[in-house]
């Protein structure tokens, strides 16, 4: 039972040591904010920032009125949309020759119509109603 009490007593001043220190700590820290903004150099730092955050609103706001800058957004946007629909457009498309032939590469023409080359879609095994073995179609032929 002495032990108990000897335990409890030392756990009891483990904390008031802790509750002192963790207020240490806080007084330490907060002094050391006060001489940090007292120094000439947080001054000139916290002028640029201010600074910075002004030519910043005014830059947006340039942006905004350059007629220019607004054209290339809406073309920038056109370019992107349509960018999207052909790459929808090239993966039906594989989708389809892959279903049809059964196949999962096929020869693509170089830009500059200078040979072909093996394209493989970036996940076969994704499309729907693909195998790894040759279809009868092809197998047919084949031989």
């Amino acid at each position: 039972m002495s032990l108990d009490i000897a335990q409890m007593n030392r756990i009891h001043e483990l904390e008031k040591e802790i509750d002192q220190a963790t207020a240490d700590l806080k007084a330490i820290k907060e002094r050391r904010t006060e001489l940090v903004t007292e120094l000439p150099e947080f001054a000139v730092l916290t002028e640029a920032q201010a600074a910075v955050k002004e030519a910043a609103v005014r830059l947006k706001l340039a942006i905004q009125d350059d007629r220019e800058l607004g054209r290339l957004a809406v073309e920038r946007g056109e370019v992107a949309y349509l960018l999207h629909d052909l790459k929808e457009q090239h993966s039906h498309s594989l989708i389809a020759y892959t279903q049809d032939t059964g196949r999962a590469t096929y020869s693509k023409i170089r830009p500059g119509g200078t040979g072909t080359s093996n394209y493989r879609p970036s996940c076969p095994a994704q499309v729907s109603g693909y195998s790894t073995r040759p279809s009868s179609r092809s197998a047919s032929t084949s031989e």
